[in-house]
């Protein structure tokens, strides 16, 4: 051999860079595993704080858009509120006018005529004929009896024979007060007095019913409408009432 080392140095050499080499290994295997467990431990802190992160973004927006439901609740439920309280009002107005005209919108208001004074030289007026007062309509809702009653006394003024029945006379007839009542002009004759709107009136019930108290609203073809003074309620009187004497009544100033 060439070489200046004996053969029990160069196994002594290859013996120390063979462990060398082998304690290399061993670091090295041991640093790969460090890094594996670090780089694990580092991915599993990454996920978790990813995790916790994601949780708290969506707790976040879950308050946000609980928050955003109860704004937009609040608001539909104020706008509603608000649109029934509009309706409300508008009911309430519309009942309280129906209220104060009554059957204000069936009234046919009197033209209003003015006279003039006669000059010397003028001819004498020709007095006008007065109309005659026109026929009530007929009244569907009275009743079978009343209905017959008006028949009776009709075919009585015209001279046909009535069916005779049995008639029991009252013990304290009551005054001729009906015997002329008719409707001219938007006024009632009645009792030999004109009524008209917003006259105090005084009404007494032949059937036992108690004294009324109150005001003319409205007079129409055939009837007329009372407003209590006690409660504001209305009451509606016919002409054949007064006629069959159901009916009395009278003015008052009070």
């Amino acid at each position: 051999c060439s070489s200046d080392l004996s053969l029990p140095e160069f196994l002594k050499r290859t013996k120390k860079i063979e462990l060398q080499y082998r304690e290399r290994l061993r670091q090295n295997e041991i640093n790969k595993t460090v890094e594996i467990e670090r780089v694990d431990t580092n991915y599993q802190t990454d996920c978790n704080n990813a995790q916790k992160e994601f949780e708290k973004d969506r707790e976040t927006m879950k308050e946000r858009l609980l928050e955003h439901y109860k704004e937009k609740k609040v608001d539909m439920k104020e706008s509603l509120v608000s649109d029934l309280k509009e309706k409300r009002n508008v009911i309430e107005s519309e009942r309280q006018t129906l209220d104060l005209n009554g059957a204000d919108f069936m009234e046919v208001k009197p033209t209003m005529t003015r006279k003039l004074r006669r000059r010397p030289n003028d001819p004498i007026p020709i007095p006008e004929k007065r109309r005659k007062a026109t026929p009530a309509q007929v009244n569907l809702l009275l009743e079978d009896d009343q209905i017959l009653d008006d028949l009776r006394v009709m075919l009585k003024v015209s001279g046909k024979p009535v069916a005779k029945k049995q008639i029991i006379a009252p013990q304290n007839p009551p005054a001729d007060n009906s015997s002329d009542v008719r409707i001219e002009d938007g006024r009632l004759w009645y009792d030999k007095k004109w009524f008209q709107r917003n006259s105090m009136v005084q009404i007494d019930n032949k059937e036992g019913g108690p004294r009324i108290y109150g005001t003319i609203t409205n007079i129409g073809h055939q009837e007329i409408w009372i407003k209590r003074s006690s409660d504001n309620s209305k009451l509606r009187i016919y002409i054949s009432q007064f006629h069959k004497g159901k009916y009395i009544m009278k003015k008052r100033t009070t």
